[in-house]
């Protein structure tokens, strides 16, 4: 079938360039980058006394795109410069040209694939972020309840990172896991401070 074709392809392409390392170590960044974000957009519109959560998902939604852009775009261009690197170096070890190879497809794939993997990730954790807002604009929940569900779930989620970020470097789960929800917690406290009406 063509699309399993298309599948192996692709999947092929992500084991000769090694993607998926990098392509992780991106997505917990970005991860982290989009839920850090988003507490302070929750954070912002809980000081500010946001009435209305449209005016929240507006702007989450804004700044997750913002992100998403920002992600696939920056990336790309990083990864680009680096994987040209890499099939220069190769060319010139192998004294042959590269171009057109399985070697050369799978590098430019893989410069598509982590670009869309560190954009997507900080667009979605604004998203998730942002549900329980969601959620009381269809009168599930009152507003300022909501932006503190938020909050809780973006915690919960820094937490989430921690753990699978210490069980792939084989640290103290536990340990990593506080680490990032002791971040989001200093996140919440310095917008507190700078936006605590005077």
């Amino acid at each position: 079938m063509p699309l399993v074709k298309f599948i192996r392809r692709y999947l092929e392409y992500i084991r000769i360039s090694n993607a998926n390392e990098v392509a992780r170590r991106y997505f917990v960044i970005n991860s982290f980058d989009g839920t850090v974000t988003a507490l302070g957009i929750v954070m912002g519109a809980l000081l500010a006394d946001i009435k209305l959560a449209s005016q929240v998902i507006d702007v989450g939604i804004a700044t997750g795109l913002a992100l998403l852009i920002s992600g696939i775009t920056g990336t790309s261009i990083a990864e680009e410069a680096e994987r040209e690197r890499i099939i220069q170096e190769l060319e010139a070890s192998m004294l042959t040209d590269m171009k057109n190879t399985i070697y050369e497809k799978a590098q430019r794939f893989a410069i598509f694939y982590v670009g869309l993997v560190d954009g997507v990730s900080s667009f979605l954790s604004v998203l998730i972020a942002l549900i329980p807002v969601f959620l009381s604009t269809m009168g599930l929940l009152e507003l300022t309840t909501a932006l503190f569900t938020s909050i809780a779930v973006c915690l919960a989620y820094l937490g989430i990172l921690g753990l699978f970020l210490g069980s792939y470097a084989k640290k103290n789960i536990l340990l990593e896991s506080l680490k990032l929800v002791g971040i989001g917690i200093l996140t919440t406290l310095v917008v507190s401070i700078f936006l605590v009406p005077t």
